[in-house]
């Protein structure tokens, strides 16, 4: 069967839908990055939320105990 006469596809399918107007494939591109990025910064926040976990109340004792003296 040549490929032509085929339905193509998984990869033929999304250039069609994305790459061939130039305003939805930078639409795609930008909402892309937008996501991503927010997808890295959730991950990153809750990888250090847990390598830290209990810090932060550690700190605050001891920075509340050097300001009363004790």
């Amino acid at each position: 069967m040549d490929r032509t006469t085929r339905g193509g596809g998984l990869l033929e399918g999304a250039y069609r839908l994305l790459m061939r107007r130039n305003s939805v494939y930078v639409t795609f591109v930008i909402l892309g990055a937008f996501f991503g990025e927010r997808a890295v910064d959730y991950g990153v926040h809750k990888l250090w939320d847990y390598n830290n976990v209990g810090m932060m109340e550690v700190r605050v004792v001891c920075d509340l105990s050097q300001a009363i003296g004790v």
